[in-house]
C-alpha cells in the first residue's frame, strides 16, 4: 500500500543526510542499551520460538494459511517490540 511505499522511499532519503559519526557521539550509552536490549529480545523470541514451536505453527495455519508460517507470527512480535508499529507493518 502506500503507506509501505513511503516508508520503503523515506528511511532511505532520511539516511542520506545522517551524520553516523555525530549520531553514535550524541546517543551515548542509549545506542548500547538498544543494542542490548534487542540482543536479549531476540534470544527471548527464539527461545519462545523453540518451547512453543507447536502453538506458534498453530497460529500461523490460522492467521497465514500454513504450519510453516508460525516463525512469521513470532518474527512480526519481535519486530513490534524492537522497532514499534511501524516495523510490525512492514
Amino acid at each position: 500500500g502506500i503507506q509501505g511505499t513511503v516508508v520503503s522511499v523515506a528511511t532511505p532519503l532520511l539516511l542520506y543526510r545522517a551524520d553516523l559519526r555525530r549520531t553514535f557521539a550524541e546517543t551515548g550509552h542509549l545506542l548500547q542499551v538498544f543494542i542490548l536490549g534487542t540482543f536479549a529480545s531476540v534470544l527471548g523470541g527464539l527461545a519462545a520460538y523453540a518451547t512453543n514451536a507447536g502453538t506458534l505453527a498453530e497460529v500461523g495455519r490460522l492467521a497465514l494459511g500454513t504450519p510453516e508460517d508460525g516463525w512469521k507470527v513470532c518474527a512480526a512480535l519481535l519486530a513490534k517490540n524492537i522497532g514499534g508499529g511501524i516495523n510490525y507493518i512492514a
